[in-house]
């Protein structure tokens, strides 16, 4: 039995942005969602996962039994933000549970790549920019 940090339930990511002589706030769709793990789990594809895993995931399952790393993807809509918007201050909400108390320490990239959540692995995943 895998005990994990899962973050569930995406709410939105809230853009304040600028339109000439108008500032407004844009709550984004999330399009695809999806995470990758390491260690021996490099090539599989997690897209139907009901909940997506972030940061050191314990794996009860390997022997000897581990710590693993993963990494979650998250692609929005961002059609409805006008090409002369400025952005402001993007605000990502996130709601999660662990199987125990722990402290969290989670990083926002930027993926240079386009991916699809269907196909993304450890092994197949995007680079991203600096944090």
């Amino acid at each position: 039995m895998k005990k994990t940090l899962s973050i569930f339930a995406l709410l939105a990511l809230s853009l304040a942005l600028t339109v000439p002589a108008v500032a407004e706030v844009v709550r984004v769709p999330l399009l695809a969602d999806t995470f990758v793990l390491n260690d021996v789990y490099t090539a599989n594809n997690y897209a139907y996962y009901e909940n997506v895993n972030a940061g050191r995931v314990y794996d009860q399952s390997l022997s000897p039994k581990r710590m693993i790393t993963a990494r979650t993807y998250l692609k929005f809509d961002l059609s409805s933000i006008p090409d002369n918007a400025v952005i402001n201050s993007v605000t990502l909400y996130l709601y999660c549970y662990s199987t125990k108390s722990v402290a969290l320490d989670l990083r926002v990239y930027h993926t240079n790549d386009d991916w699809q959540d269907t196909a993304v692995t450890w092994n197949q995943q995007p680079g991203t920019t600096t944090l």
